[in-house]
């Protein structure tokens, strides 16, 4: 674990106030990763939380916390969206590790209750040029200090549903869409939990190619048994209970192989903290190759880089 880095946001937030109110950044099943190790960080620390549920839930005096990912490229982005909204109004707006481009604008009007951290080189260097008053970190991914091995060692809930119902309600009287996912896409993730794909108890081969076929994707041939396991097992990151049943089954899959082929960020991380050997590609733009020479080059001897 990365208890230095961990200290740094702990101060923070116990230097703020303590009590936070924390709003999941959405996504894939790499997402529901970053969600569930957020909650350990917090749950290790002793910080006191709640999730957001909409944006109903935020008022002037809370200290905002925004998920780490990769949500903050450009002003329009869902990251740009909030900080945009309520970094003026709450008492302090911190964005957990991101990659982050673009907003020059936006970061350059930032006030200094404003605090983001970046998960790697480029993301801190650019932001740090940019801010005037806001504070800029640099801070490994969140997935980077969990405990996979406790989040694979209890099995998931496979009836991780039982409060669908009442989100469901709220979500069809309300029309709340705040996570970005629609009434009709949240029924599906629903549906897709209870009838998803099992991992596999054994591997058919000891290789796992799980490379994305995305809007992030190259143009590396893409395998005839690749199985992209972040889409692949996508429920809800917002919803604690499908974030917990997403990773279990995300990690399971990781966990059957031996060898990982991937240029999927979190398929990575959680491979290499499993004990996998990880061949390491880069997705479309720098965030793969920064985060690996930042955090997993010398660190994590069973990970390769691969031009």
């Amino acid at each position: 674990m990365n208890k230095e880095k961990d200290d740094e946001l702990v101060v923070l937030i116990q230097q703020l106030g303590g009590k936070i109110n924390y709003l999941p950044n959405p996504g894939n099943a790499g997402d529901s990763l970053i969600a569930c190790a957020t909650y350990q960080f917090f749950e290790r620390n002793n910080i006191e939380y709640k999730c957001c549920q909409s944006e109903k839930d935020i008022s002037d005096n809370d200290i905002l916390v925004y998920g780490g990912g990769g949500n903050f490229g450009g002003e329009n982005s869902r990251v740009g969206y909030y900080i945009k909204k309520y970094a003026s109004r709450v008492k302090a707006f911190i964005l957990l590790p991101h990659t982050l481009f673009g907003a020059e604008e936006l970061l350059q009007s930032l006030p200094e209750t404003v605090h983001l951290f970046c998960r790697e080189r480029v993301s801190y260097e650019f932001a740090s040029k940019m801010v005037t008053r806001a504070n800029v970190y640099l801070h490994d991914d969140m997935v980077l200090s969990a405990d996979v091995e406790k989040m694979l060692s209890k099995p998931a809930s496979q009836s991780a549903l039982g409060s669908v119902g009442s989100e469901l309600k709220r979500r069809a009287l309300f029309k709340n869409e705040d996570f970005g996912i629609s009434l009709k896409h949240y029924l599906a993730y629903t549906l897709k939990s209870l009838f998803g794909h099992p991992y596999p108890s054994k591997p058919q081969s000891g290789e796992l190619n799980a490379f994305r076929i995305d809007v992030e994707k190259t143009d590396i041939p893409i395998p005839s048994d690749n199985v992209d396991v972040s889409a692949l097992y996508e429920l809800s990151s917002c919803e604690p209970k499908l974030a917990k049943l997403s990773t279990f089954r995300f990690l399971s899959h990781i966990n059957a192989f031996e060898t990982v082929n991937t240029n999927r960020l979190h398929v990575a991380i959680a491979a290499a903290k499993l004990g996998k050997k990880v061949n390491l590609y880069g997705n479309n733009y720098f965030k793969i190759r920064a985060i690996y020479e930042y955090s997993l080059k010398g660190k994590y001897a069973n990970v390769v880089w691969k031009e």
